[in-house]
């Protein structure tokens, strides 16, 4: 049996951190996906108290709704699912299971990158299409067309010399959902205590420091001549989009390189 990677023990283990996914943070991803209920049932409830009768509900608590589920999920599931690798008993519970460092790694990206998305966008677009047939006068259209016709507007809007971004916003949405979850997740299995709290100061810290570099760099005028030479306007979109591209591809590599290597290096 090959000790780095087997098909079979990993379908086991992949089975096993899927139940105990579902052990340990389910109930918290399934009452969150039910974002869009409880936001209905609360509007309308103050709307009763105050005006004495239902009201219609506005797009922008809805899609409020989807982003506040999208943020709570993110932050919860790897605290609750992995967090618990930092303690001694758990942590080395899980270094004895019978899989390879990178079974363990793929499951985990897996799920939180897959798996999780899929169920977490089921339940909550049946909560929201479910309150938009039964309370159709008062809920009206969804609110994922209500956010799918902002992305694609906005979308639209971004363009110079005929071209657009090459990633659309569907993708950019779940490319989004994974860079944040992966953070989160790197903060959960690297941080014994305050896991959500430090993983947000070296989010803040990592965003100022990068600020700080692109002013400095702007200011003494490092990026000048070679700004004339190629900003143009038909060169603009393509810049944007080759800028991205980078910061995907660098953001991932760091993400799961340390992910990677906080697994190998968990010892209790």
């Amino acid at each position: 049996m090959n000790s780095t990677f087997d098909t079979g023990r990993f379908g086991k283990y992949f089975s096993y951190d899927l139940t105990r996914s579902w052990q340990n943070a389910g109930l918290t991803v399934l009452i969150n996906a039910c974002m869009p209920i409880f936001t209905f049932v609360f509007v309308e409830m103050f709307s009763l108290l105050f005006t004495h009768h239902f009201t219609e509900l506005p797009t922008y608590p809805k899609v409020i709704a989807y982003f506040v589920s999208f943020v709570i999920v993110f932050l919860a599931f790897p605290v609750r699912q992995y967090g618990s690798l930092t303690s001694r008993e758990a942590g080395s519970n899980w270094i004895l299971l019978p899989a390879s460092k990178l079974e363990k790694f793929l499951s985990m990206v897996l799920i939180t990158c897959v798996i999780l998305p899929l169920v977490w966008f089921a339940v909550i677009a049946a909560s929201d299409g479910l309150l938009s047939l039964l309370f159709h006068n008062l809920y009206c259209e969804t609110g994922l067309s209500a956010a799918i016709w902002g992305l694609r507007n906005t979308y639209d809007a971004i363009e110079v010399e005929g071209m657009r971004l090459f990633i659309r916003p569907i993708p950019a949405v779940w490319l989004s959902w994974c860079s944040d979850i992966l953070f989160f997740t790197l903060a959960a299995i690297f941080f014994r205590k305050y896991k959500i709290v430090y993983g947000f100061l070296v989010m803040m810290g990592l965003s100022m420091a990068f600020t700080m570099v692109c002013g400095v760099a702007i200011n003494v005028g490092l990026f000048d001549g070679w700004f004339k030479e190629v900003i143009t306007p038909e060169n603009v979109m393509r810049i944007i989009n080759v800028g991205i591209a980078i910061w995907y591809v660098v953001l991932f590599g760091l993400l799961l390189g340390g992910i990677w290597l906080r697994i190998k290096t968990i010892k209790h």
